[in-house]
């Protein structure tokens, strides 16, 4: 058999299949995209969900924009950051991506960096600790 004609008998071969058969293929492909697609979303925002209703005062943040702050104030829609001294900002709640700092508890980016910061001094020479220190 030729290619054209192996097409002409698979479609005469469906064409007499039921209904539910045609229907098959589908029914796998909305069950894959609900696994794979819609599950995972509804998951990562429920958890995006949950993080901005535990916020509190002196959270350290970042925003969808790429702002770093610290809450100073809480409502139940908008949020005021202070991303500098004496800056605030009134955002609302939903531009607010991660919590990087709770407070009285490092975060683990912080960890990161402080150990990296202790591997940088022990390999070091003691002029360049000092050097270190006055900036």
């Amino acid at each position: 058999m030729t290619g054209f004609s192996w097409w002409i008998v698979l479609a005469a071969q469906q064409a007499n299949a039921s209904p539910l058969v045609q229907f098959v293929p589908l029914i796998l492909i909305f069950v894959l995209f609900y696994f794979m697609i819609i599950r995972p979303q509804r998951k990562r925002e429920r958890e995006h969900q949950a993080m901005l209703n535990s916020l509190r005062r002196g959270d350290k943040i970042i925003t969808a924009s790429g702002i770093h702050g610290e809450v100073s104030a809480l409502t139940p829609d908008s949020v005021v950051v202070e991303i500098a001294p004496k800056v605030k900002v009134t955002m609302l709640r939903s531009a607010i991506t991660h919590i990087t700092n709770r407070t009285g508890s490092a975060s683990v980016a912080e960890e990161v960096e402080v150990s990296e910061e202790t591997e940088e001094t022990s390999s070091s020479s003691p002029s360049s600790k000092s050097k270190k220190k006055k900036k």
